[in-house]
């Protein structure tokens, strides 16, 4: 019967998480790095809605000026919300983003009124 080689599977298994780390790292900073490209294409989906919002008061509100957060979810993953005010009601929209250096595809996209 053949034995087990204990300082064998140790090297795999060290092996195995530096190169798995490297990988996560690799991820967050790619996901990281992506942000403003990610911010940047949910704000030209917005723009492209045409969607007439306004304010509380009733005066209309620009696409630029909707504040749009980005955070960084999983490595390669980034994920941008906002809520786009419509009278005394909201609508939140969620885009999820898969990102490889400069390389940003969207995932999915999420759109829910708020009452």
């Amino acid at each position: 019967m053949r034995r087990i080689n204990k300082a064998r599977i140790k090297k795999y298994l060290v092996r195995f998480s530096a190169v798995a780390l490297i990988v996560v790292a690799i991820g967050y900073l790619s996901a990281w790095l992506s942000l403003t490209q990610c911010l940047a294409m949910t704000r030209q989906s917005l723009a492209d809605s045409k969607l007439n919002r306004f304010n509380f008061a009733g005066e209309p509100i620009s696409y630029r000026q909707v504040d749009i957060e980005a955070k960084v979810t999983l490595p390669f993953f980034v994920e941008t919300y906002t809520w786009v005010p419509l009278g005394m009601h909201a609508t939140y929209y969620e885009y999820k983003y898969f990102t490889f250096f400069g390389f940003v595809i969207q995932r999915s996209f999420l759109r829910s009124n708020i009452v």
